[in-house]
């Protein structure tokens, strides 16, 4: 991840967290930017995934990632963002999903890492991941697979899935 771009992605990125006294943000970003880097993933797709969640997150705003960025990134983002208007927690993660699906396969794959990534951090940690977060990353692979979205790390999403359906972590399936 060394182009200028997605450097100055990194940069604001830490910038936007950098006064919260949980910098799991910044993890979770950078985490999502290498499993894009790892698919080979151009540039500004590469910047969406380190900003997903920053609008959720923080006070930046679309609008600023936009002209930080471009309208190309900053749509991603968009689209990558909960709608907090929307109170219930299964309501507000359908519409995330039914916006991401319907944008296509480029917020389909960031999503897919998203995912990857909060499932892997959990079972590093040996987290267990609530119930309904857990129903919403099955759906969420479901959506990958009957939109054509079978990268590498939606299938690998699935698998860590499969063996967290059985009450284990992956963490948990590989040593024990």
């Amino acid at each position: 991840m060394q182009d200028d771009l997605v450097q100055q992605a990194q940069e604001f990125v830490e910038s936007a967290y950098g006064s919260r006294d949980d910098r799991a943000g910044v993890a979770h970003a950078r985490g999502v930017g290498e499993l894009l880097t790892e698919l080979r993933c151009e540039h500004q797709i590469v910047v969406a995934g380190l900003l997903h969640d920053v609008v959720e997150d923080t006070a930046v705003t679309v609008g600023q990632i936009e002209q930080a960025f471009g309208p190309r990134v900053a749509g991603l983002v968009a689209t990558l963002t909960e709608d907090q208007s929307i109170r219930d927690f299964r309501e507000r993660k359908l519409a995330l999903r039914t916006a991401i699906a319907e944008a296509g396969h480029t917020a389909l794959v960031i999503f897919a890492a998203d995912k990857l990534e909060r499932v892997r951090a959990a079972d590093r940690s040996a987290t267990a991941i609530e119930p309904a977060k857990l129903e919403h990353y099955r759906r969420c692979s479901e959506m990958f697979a009957a939109h054509g979205a079978r990268t590498p790390h939606a299938e690998e999403l699935a698998r860590r899935l499969m063996l967290r359906r059985g009450g284990r972590s992956r963490a948990g399936a590989l040593t024990g």
